[in-house]
């Protein structure tokens, strides 16, 4: 299905674009700073470029399967300066599907030599992330929605089927997960990764947790109550892995929804997502990967398309923007903050402009490629040598990996890697 797509024959179609919405989209006239280091807070990247968490549902019991190695490989080759490698559930039933990774004890030694493979592979000297996470209410561990909800949403809940009487996550639990993500941290150290993300965007449970108004203390109603899981956390994780190993987060700042995190559905407010950022920074959090929006049920927000999907009711360069000022807003905020802006991978060849612009004005400290990253594994590599964007690698932002994955597939990008992921997508399809 045709949406909006992506007409732009050049910067200045684009620009026209943008300035006919009402939008700002900044531009430099080529990339210089996106391929510089930056030093942040204990580390060092050697470009500014960031290969987002991007789940693939590829995982074999838990552990990396070939196709999750060869993802991670390739992502090494291209230099990117910052890897993350993609959601981790910490309790095998917060998994989001039965093909998502496990860190533990039984899958540790395939995630050390997966390490040492994208080590051994990589372009220079990049950072390796790992996402730790509880899927919460998207919890899908044997094939079967399991929704492990942190509270009842108004919105979401009908939005999403999610029965009214189903049992909310008890405070007992919850109180039991800063010491299960530490227990993941470590093994993540000791596999050998930089550093772990504890996971909370696109209302997955830690990100949930954050909109929880309703929910009483200890873990809802005020923001000291709805950040309190995920500060026990961080003060969990960073007590057990130490001063010499990174602790960062994917946050969302906005969800796009009334009795959201950030704003309601018609208005962004980020008086709680920087108080926020504040608190982590304090708790020794030295990067921030923003993103916004519920990709199961708003795609739009965090990723906007040119096609496929549902028809979104605002223009791709409205959600673009939102991004790059959300981005912007926090980093001035929390300066001693390294941001990664998002949403840059719609705009295709002029993607890393808008980026190297967004750089030199002080309003993101790196920026990172999701989709991108799948269809485009090398990007940083052809920056490097080219200064832009080969036309004929990049992605072009239809939809088609999170078709794959929502009809239980692995994900990966068929346009651009046809040889592995054409079968898959067929796959998938025959399933709708």
């Amino acid at each position: 299905m045709t949406q909006y797509g992506f007409p732009y024959r050049s910067r200045e179609e684009l620009l026209d674009a943008a300035a006919a919405l009402g939008v700002s989209l900044p531009m430099a006239d080529k990339v210089e700073a996106l391929l510089t280091p930056f030093t942040g807070k204990g580390f060092t990247l050697e470009n500014r470029l960031v290969m987002h968490p991007m789940e693939a549902s590829d995982a074999d019991e838990g552990a990396p399967s070939a196709l999750t190695r060869r993802r991670y490989v390739r992502w090494a080759a291209g230099g990117a300066g910052l890897m993350w490698v993609e959601a981790a559930a910490v309790v095998p039933e917060g998994r989001a599907n039965p093909r998502q990774l496990i860190l533990s004890d039984a899958t540790f030694a395939k995630f050390r030599s997966m390490i040492g493979e994208i080590r051994a592979a990589a372009l220079g000297k990049p950072l390796i992330m790992l996402q730790m996470t509880h899927s919460g209410r998207y919890s899908k561990p044997e094939g079967k929605p399991v929704p492990l909800t942190a509270w009842h949403h108004p919105v979401l809940d009908p939005l999403e089927n999610v029965p009214l009487d189903w049992p909310p996550l008890t405070d007992e639990q919850l109180a039991e997960l800063p010491g299960t993500f530490a227990r993941t941290a470590v093994l993540a150290k000791e596999a050998g990764f930089d550093g772990v993300d504890i996971k909370s965007c696109h209302l997955y449970l830690y990100s949930q947790l954050l909109n929880a108004f309703d929910r009483p203390a200890p873990y809802g109603g005020g923001l000291e109550g709805r950040s309190k899981l995920f500060l026990d956390t961080l003060a969990a994780v960073k007590q057990a892995v130490g001063l010499d190993f990174l602790i960062v987060t994917r946050l969302n700042i906005y969800d796009g929804i009334d009795h959201g995190f950030g704003g309601d559905k018609s208005h962004v407010d980020l008086s709680e997502p920087i108080a926020l950022a504040k608190k982590l920074a304090a708790g020794g959090v030295g990067l921030i990967n923003i993103t916004m929006g519920i990709p199961r049920s708003l795609p739009y927000i965090n990723r906007p398309y040119a096609y496929g999907g549902m028809k979104p009711p605002e223009h791709p360069l409205i959600g673009v923007s939102r991004m790059i000022e959300g981005a912007r807003m926090l980093q001035q905020a929390v300066p001693e903050v390294a941001i990664v802006g998002t949403g840059y991978s719609y705009l295709r060849q002029y993607g890393p402009l808008v980026a190297e612009a967004v750089i030199q004005s002080g309003g993101a400290s790196a920026i990172g490629f999701g989709r991108q990253a799948f269809a485009y594994p090398d990007f940083t590599l052809d920056l490097m040598r080219h200064g832009a964007f080969d036309p004929g690698k990049m992605c072009l932002t239809c939809c088609l990996c999170s078709r794959m994955m929502v009809n239980a597939g692995n994900a990966g990008c068929p346009i651009r890697d046809r040889e592995v992921y054409i079968p898959e997508l067929m796959k998938t399809l025959n399933r709708e």
